[in-house]
This record gives C-alpha cells, structure tokens and sequence, in this order.
C-alpha cells in the first residue's frame, strides 16, 4: 500500500469529492480495482467508516475519521 495514495483518497472522502469508483481511479492514475482494493484496506486495516454516497456520487465517513500520519 502506498500512504500517498491512502492520504489522497483520505482527504477526497473527507470533502466528499471523490467522484464515481471509475472517476476516483482516473484521477489517482489507478485501476478501478486498485481503488477498490485501497478502499477495502481503509475499511479493514484502518478501521475507516468509508461509504459510497449515490445521491453525492463521492465515498463519505459516516462518522468522523480522524488518521494520523506520521513521516518518519
């Protein structure tokens, strides 16, 4: 997994600008796939409460989120 990636769609959920799964992957350059698969480790591995919204067509936190990354 890639943090940049993970920090990108983290903050696109939180404005809820994500877009379409398709849109999100264009514009992170990935597969739909990819998306998905980083989406699913968000939700297993990071605890992240992460929803597709139909009615916004964007993923949502359906409660606050609050990750930190730290650089080492």
């Amino acid at each position: 997994m890639d943090i940049r990636i993970i920090i990108r769609i983290h903050n696109l959920v939180h404005i809820q600008q994500t877009g379409s799964p398709k849109s999100l992957a264009e514009n992170l350059k990935l597969s739909e796939r990819m998306v998905y698969h980083y989406l699913n480790y968000m939700k297993l591995e990071m605890n992240a409460p992460i929803v597709y919204n139909f009615k916004k067509q964007s993923y949502c936190y359906t409660e606050d989120a609050g990750f930190c990354f730290v650089r080492n």
